[in-house]
């Protein structure tokens, strides 16, 4: 039956480990550091580094934890990475273009 059985937790030195691992390390620290340098770099950067932080997290979870990632996973990568490549050089492009096609209007 449904929550008809206890819950018990053992406090194990691995489980502890875990906890100060996500309550520490991937909590505080990574808020902080955040937070210190997001001032520092561009929202375009900023959104790119958000945008494969999924990305990231499959690569070291392949590499560390030996996950495999299925087709679907690498689907969703590869349009993650189009999707970035397609705003950075949409960036790119609109720097190098736009004061051309201004002085192009002056001329009208």
């Amino acid at each position: 039956a449904l929550g008809a059985e206890d819950v018990t937790i053992t406090f194990s030195p691995r489980l502890l480990m875990g906890l100060a691992y996500t309550g520490i390390l991937a909590t505080i620290v990574t808020t902080f550091l955040q937070t210190r340098y997001q001032k520092d770099t561009t929202p375009t950067r900023t959104a790119v580094i958000f945008t494969l932080e999924p990305v990231f997290a499959a690569i070291f979870a392949y590499l560390i934890l030996s996950e495999m990632i299925g087709l679907i996973g690498y689907l969703g990568g590869a349009l993650i990475f189009s999707g970035l490549l397609v705003s950075q050089l949409a960036d790119i492009l609109d720097k190098y273009l736009s004061p051309r096609f201004a002085d192009r209007q002056d001329q009208l």
